[in-house]
């Protein structure tokens, strides 16, 4: 899974990159595809490919961001040049669709999290209990979402002292 996650992101690099070169007709819209870059290399950082991530940062950032802002100031571009129409076209909607899709599945494969509304709840009521409880699972929580990038079977085990915590602390708070 991380595997296509990492050939998505390359991809989407490419994709923007090429594009600031080819599709951006406009200052606009090549600094707008630049920044498509920096969010993508900044997903690299969250995998955990940290080179790739601060290497793009490092090279966009400090080099053609500044040459992009003094072209774009040299320019001198109207108000009324950068007005668009203000009807919203089936294609844009589609290709804005499509991206918020390609990036929610991104950030649901890297997260790898389930959501448990009952562990929410029972994190509610923990704030009436006493402060050494609260500290445990609190404690076991962050060491579990830590564990879990790593080793599914301690995060296993982990999770699920935390979910028995919690529980206990309920009974505790109700009793």
């Amino acid at each position: 899974m991380k595997t296509i996650t990492q050939f998505l992101l390359a991809f989407g690099i490419l994709f923007t990159s090429f594009s600031i070169i080819s599709l951006g007709n406009s200052p606009v819209l090549a600094v707008v595809f630049l920044i498509a870059t920096f969010v993508l290399s900044a997903i690299y950082l969250l995998v955990g490919i940290s080179f790739i991530g601060i290497s793009y940062i490092i090279l966009y950032v400090g080099a053609i961001a500044v040459l992009f802002l003094f072209v774009i100031m040299m320019l001198n571009l109207k108000d009324k040049d950068l007005v668009e129409p203000t009807s919203v076209s089936l294609n844009n909607s589609i290709y804005s669709f499509i991206i918020v899709i390609f990036f929610a599945y991104i950030i649901n494969s890297l997260t790898n999290y389930s959501f448990n509304l009952q562990n929410f709840i029972a994190l509610d009521y923990l704030s009436a209990g006493s402060f050494h409880l609260n500290s445990n699972v609190l404690y076991d929580l962050y060491f579990s979402s830590e564990v879990n990038l790593s080793n599914g079977d301690e995060a296993a085990v982990i999770y699920s002292n935390l979910v028995n915590n919690l529980s206990s602390a309920m009974n505790s708070i109700n009793n």
